[in-house]
């Protein structure tokens, strides 16, 4: 009974704690990810790499951004999916997840007010907002043909080890019309980036320890893996570095800037928000849209000089402020949307 009771209560003290719950998660994908690699080592082995696949690079042309209808109690986030709703570049589509068709027709009044509802579209999960609320984590991610990406794509499906334990891969796809292709690793979103060539790079944490690096090159078709130290946030990669052109990355990490050089790509430097600032407050995280940047802010004295640097590069950038949401843990812009290419039936 007393071990009983202390379950509770840690589990109780989680579930009132944004932090400490990912936290948690943090140190479940290590768990997982150790099992799962002991029990698949000749499978992983025995598999070949996805040579003729690669991800979806950001700055590639997106045709939908997803994200969940939830706002999780939080005006910041309301505003900033709003924001996006407003300024969705021109012919970008947005699919939106809820919870049954009430909600649907809830959402399609609500978002119909800033975007043409023609441009609209639902993916119905039968579950609470929640288990999308962190998009760039639960949906899946998008996997292009290296050859050519407007030919052919896919998405995948890495295993969740939020207490929910639920994701809406399935229906994701399913409203995509796209395959889905799920393996047994654990493995958040936003801890992978590419550039158009396939050359991924992510944070060395404990967000996604575990998985092993052939795994990237077997589920995602990485063509090379570089890891980078962690420095501040959560432990992932869209917290520190963004793609933003096939030669052009931003980061506010000098400590990557040397190897980032050493891959050949240029380089450009974006500032910390120092007053008042937490580990978790980072102007790296923005949503990149086929040229527009929807860009968190911090209500910080560098604001303007974020905001000016993305401008001065030719970019449209839209300034949200995340302030409230970052402190408490619960990520910013990038976290909450995912981008995808082209629907196959737009295609044809």
């Amino acid at each position: 009974m007393k071990n009983f009771l202390i379950l509770f209560s840690f589990i109780s003290w989680i579930h009132a704690d944004a932090k400490s719950m990912r936290l948690l998660n943090s140190i479940e994908y290590s768990v997982h990810n150790q099992l799962t690699l002991e029990n698949q080592l000749e499978l992983l082995k025995s598999q070949t790499p996805l040579e003729k696949f690669r991800p979806f690079a950001s700055f590639e042309k997106t045709s939908i951004v997803a994200m969940s209808s939830d706002f999780g109690d939080y005006p910041e986030v309301q505003e900033m999916k709003t924001t996006i709703a407003k300024h969705l570049p021109k012919n970008v589509r947005l699919l939106l997840s809820v919870k049954d068709l009430k909600q649907k027709e809830e959402m399609l009044a609500f978002y119909g007010q800033w975007i043409d509802p023609s441009r609209l579209s639902f993916t119905v999960t039968g579950r609470d907002g929640d288990v999308a609320f962190w998009a760039r984590d639960s949906f899946p991610f998008p996997v292009v043909s290296s050859e050519d990406n407007t030919s052919q794509w896919f998405v995948v499906d890495a295993k969740s080890v939020l207490i929910s334990s639920y994701e809406p891969d399935q229906q994701v796809a399913q409203s995509l019309e796209v395959p889905l292709f799920s393996h047994q690793f654990a493995y958040p979103g936003g801890n992978l980036i590419s550039d158009d060539k396939g050359n991924c790079f992510r944070v060395k944490s404990r967000r996604g320890s575990g998985m092993p690096s052939d795994a990237f090159k077997n589920y995602y078709g990485c063509k090379t893996l570089s890891e980078f130290q962690q420095y501040g946030g959560i432990g992932d990669i869209d917290e520190r570095m963004a793609f933003v052109s096939p030669t052009l990355v931003i980061t506010d990490t000098p400590e990557y800037v040397p190897l980032i050089k050493e891959k050949g790509y240029d380089v450009v430097m974006l500032p910390r928000p120092m007053a008042g600032s937490t580990t978790y407050q980072t102007y790296a995280n923005f949503l990149f849209v086929n040229g527009t940047i929807f860009l968190p802010i911090f209500d910080a004295p560098e604001d303007e000089e974020a905001i000016r640097t993305l401008k001065d590069l030719g970019f449209i950038v839209h300034a949200v402020s995340q302030k409230q949401v970052s402190n408490t843990g619960q990520g910013n812009v990038h976290c909450y949307t995912v981008n995808y290419p082209e629907l196959w039936r737009e295609k044809r």
